[in-house]
This record gives C-alpha cells, structure tokens and sequence, in this order.
C-alpha cells in the first residue's frame, strides 16, 4: 500500500498576528471612516445649539469637515445673529483648528494651530450707552468666580478682519479693516508644540494704517522680546469724546505718526527692563477754544525716543521739535493766564452710601519721581501772539526761535537755551542765552533787544508817569542772572532810547522830545 501523505501539500503554519493585524487594519479603516462621517454633523449640531443657548442669540453654521488623519476640524460661516439687526454680532468665513492628541491626557482643549479667515465683529453703543453686548457682560459679570479654564491654543492666526463700532454717544462710526493678528501661544497648560508664527497685528483703523510687528531673541546673553507699534497719521480728534473728563478746548485736528518699539529684557528680578524706543509725531495740531478761535496750533511736533524705562522712571529723549507752532496768548481780565487753567473739567466723584462705613486711606509709599532728559530741543518758525484783557496791549512775536540741549529734571544738571524772535512788523528783535539750571531754577546769560517801542508797554506803566510816551525805541544788552530765590539782577548793561517823545495825558501834541540817550554800566537788582 503507498504512501499517500507525501504527495499532498503541506499545511502552512498558523499566523494568529497577521490576522488580527488584518482585525486592527480594518477597525481603524472603520473609525476613520466613522469619524470622517459623523464628526461634522455633530460638530455642527453642537456648535448651532450650544452657542445659541449660551449667548441668546440664533448661531448658525453652513458646514464642517473633518480630516482623521491631521485631526483637523474646518468650520465655514459661522453666523451669531444680533437681535433683529441685519448684521451679525459675530462672523466668520471659515475656522481651521488642529487637533492635539494631548487634549485626552490634558482633559482639556489643545490646539496645535488655529486660523480664523475673515471674522467679522459688529458692535453699537445706543444714545443711552448702552451697548449691543450689554447683556453678555451684565451675565459674565454675575458667574461667580471659578477656577482658571484650562486650554492651549498654539500658532493662532487672524486673517483680514473686520470690526465695526457705531457710537451712538458719540455719533461716529469706528471700522477697523484688514485686521491680521498672529499670535504664538495662549495657554494655562505646560504644554509645548513647535511654534511658526512671529507675534504681530496689522489693521486699518478708520483709514489710518496700524502696525505691530514682533521679534525676540531668546537665546542672547539678555533675552529680550520687542513689539513694534506702527501708526500712520491716525485722527486724534475722533477720539477726543472717549477721555475720561471733559475738555475745556477742542482738538480740532493732529495726526500721529508712531514708529515706536516696545522691547522687554529679560533677567534678575532687579535687572529687568521694559522700554519703549522709536519716533512719533504729530502733523497738523490745531487746538481751538470753544468759540472757534485758535488756541495753539504747530505744523509738526516730532520726538526722537532714545529710551523709556517704564520699571526704572527714567525718559531719554534724543531730540524733540515743534515747527511753526501758533500760540494764542492771553493774560485775563483778573490777572491770571488763560493756558495756565485745568484744560478738563473736574470729575465728579462719586458719593459713598449712607450705609458704608468710611475707612481712612493708607498713607500712600512715595513714588520714585521720573527722571526726564533732552538731549536736544528745537523750536522753529514760531507765532506767538499776545493780548491783556486787563488793558488795550496787543503784539504779536514772529521768527520765533528756541534750541535748548540737555533739558533734564536731574539735579544738578545744566542746560545751554537759546531764544530769538521779532516783532510782526520786523522792527523790534530780541535775542538771549544763557546756562539754565532747570530743577532749581536758575539761570545766567546775555541778552539783546533791539529797536523796541517803548509805547507798547505804555499800558502797563501809564500810572506809574505823568505822561505819555508816544514814540521811542529801546535798545538794551546786559547780562543777567536768576537766583535760587527768583530774585533777577542784571549786569554790565548797555541802553539806547531813539526818538523818544513825551507828551501829557490826552494831549496829541508833544512835551518833550529826545533824539538820543545812551547809558552805560547799568546795574540792576530787582530784589
């Protein structure tokens, strides 16, 4: 009898591993598919009552998808109705978040990445003040305080934005426009993920072009971070009405232009600095009182910050300048100067209940006075024109000009001043310098005046003659000094009267006239 076993094949061992391989293979293929399926309907079911619920007002979405193997969610047109007006409160075109694995561990939200395409805001304050999201605030604001939420958004990126305010108080309308915002990180949670944007928000802001831009170097000897704030001529008047007091002038007009740096540098507790660097100016100032007239109004004032260390009080300016400033200058009818009042009306304070027992404030520590320098100041091109109610005096200074270096409010320190300017019709001029020490203040330097009409002051001594002075001209050169204690001396003075010509109270016809005097050595201490 053969043997018939040799001649059939044999039977190939068993694999248990490929098979559940195969089991695992297709679960996984099951739950991707699941996922990819029933993920964007409950999302979005989610999203439309959840929100709506929570915010009272109707959310709707148009779609989600769902990428299982990126763990990426994608919702599209996102809408938050606002009551019946027919922009929303809140919109979106679309929202792309990325999904950690860390959120299961973490119990909580992580995102690798998140990006927001054209969101729109649309807020409105109504006549009362009372705003569209009043109702939002007045209920955060009653929750009890609860612990901090936990979360990790990483990578967050904004991309042209758009938020509009309509100010009923106000009666302005505020859009903000081509609103870029990147973010790194925000979170509570020690989680760390790969980090590819560079903190920044670009915008347009009623017009105006606003910039910032971030760097940092963590890896320097002194770690540092800055912030760049970029402003392009933004209106400073349409933002006048949102001062905490009310101001006694108008800010009719001024740009301000920023190139600022805001950097923070890191180390000990002790050594830590924030400062602020860069350029601003403002073009076109116009303050006005309220009747209209022209109070003080400049071409340009531009400042050059060298450093402002805001932990250690210390400004560092490295040039500052005021081109073709306009002052209107009034002494009033009781004596005192217009420009030297409050510019804001008082804030009324707000009165205790009968109820709450008044507690006497803690004496306050004192503060550390800020310390200011100048490295240099210029004025130029300036108008000052001068009136005293008090009496019939009128002038007006033109050419005004003023340079001043190392301005500082350190004790001790000196600067050298100088100031030059003409009168309107370009007979009379005045010239000086001088030493300044400003903290005290005291001062020491020369002066010239040339060709002033000594009628001009007649106002103001009149009482003290028994006649007019009808015509003359002064010319003085002295040195001066001022003391620590405000007394004024003059020295080596030098004096010249031409033409002058005296005659009594309401005559026209002449006393006296002079064709010349000059005097010399003229000592004089007002003291």
């Amino acid at each position: 009898m053969s043997d018939t076993s040799a001649l059939s094949p044999p039977t190939p061992p068993r694999r248990p591993w490929l098979r559940r391989l195969a089991i695992a293979a297709a679960s996984f293929v099951a739950l991707v598919v699941v996922a990819w399926l029933a993920v964007p309907p409950i999302v979005r079911s989610q999203l439309e009552s959840r929100l709506t619920e929570a915010l009272g007002r109707k959310t709707t979405v148009d779609a989600v998808t769902f990428d299982p193997f990126r763990l990426r969610v994608t919702v599209r047109r996102l809408a938050i109705a606002d009551g019946d007006r027919p922009a929303p409160l809140v919109a979106f075109d679309e929202l792309v978040a990325d999904l950690s694995t860390a959120s299961i561990w973490h119990r909580a939200p992580v995102l690798d990445a998140l990006r927001i395409v054209r969101p729109a805001v649309s807020l409105s304050r109504d006549r009362d003040g009372r705003y569209n999201v009043q109702d939002l605030v007045d209920r955060a604001s009653a929750e009890p305080d609860g612990p901090t939420p936990r979360f990790s958004l990483n990578n967050i990126q904004v991309d042209d934005g758009v938020i509009g305010f309509d100010d009923g108080v106000a009666g302005r309308k505020h859009r903000v426009e081509a609103l870029d915002v990147a973010i790194p990180f925000l979170s509570s949670l020690p989680y760390h993920t790969d980090i590819r944007v560079t903190p920044k928000l670009n915008a347009t802001f009623n017009g105006s072009r606003f910039e910032l831009g971030g760097t940092s170097s963590p890896f320097a000897e002194r770690p540092e971070a800055t912030l760049d704030v970029d402003l392009d001529a933004l209106p400073l008047k349409d933002y006048v009405a949102y001062l905490p007091s009310k101001p006694r002038i108008e800010l009719a007009g001024g740009a301000l232009t920023t190139r600022l740096k805001v950097a923070f540098v890191d180390g000990k507790p002790g050594e830590r600095r924030l400062e602020v660097r860069g350029d601003a100016r403002v073009d076109a100032l116009a303050v006005k009182r309220r009747d209209g007239s022209t109070l003080v109004a400049a071409d340009r004032i531009a400042l050059a910050l060298d450093r402002i260390d805001v932990f250690g009080r210390d400004v560092r300016i490295a040039s500052a300048s005021v081109d073709a400033p306009a002052v209107d200058l009034k002494r009033l009818a009781d004596g005192t100067f217009e420009l030297a009042h409050p510019l804001f009306e008082p804030v009324a304070a707000a009165k205790p209940r009968a109820d709450t027992p008044v507690k006497p404030a803690a004496p306050a520590a004192p503060d550390k006075p800020w310390s200011i320098t100048v490295a240099k100041a210029a004025i130029g091109r300036g108008t000052i024109a001068m009136a005293d109610e008090g009496s019939t005096f009128r002038s007006t200074l033109v050419d005004v000009a003023a340079d001043a270096t190392n301005l500082s409010t350190k004790p001790g320190e000196k600067a050298h001043v100088s100031v030059a300017f003409v009168s309107d019709d370009r007979i009379a001029s005045f010239k000086a310098e001088a030493d300044v020490e400003p903290t005290v203040p005291a001062a020491t330097g020369t002066f010239e005046l040339g060709k002033f009409s000594l009628a001009l002051l007649l106002p103001f001594y009149r009482d003290a003659l028994a006649v007019d002075v009808q015509k003359g001209s002064l010319d003085l050169a002295a040195q001066f000094a001022l003391g620590a204690d405000g007394n004024v001396t003059m020295s080596q003075g030098v004096a010249s009267v031409r033409e002058l010509t005296l005659a009594l109270p309401g005559n026209r016809n002449p006393l006296w006239r002079m064709p010349a005097l000059a005097v010399g050595g003229i000592e004089v201490d007002l003291g």
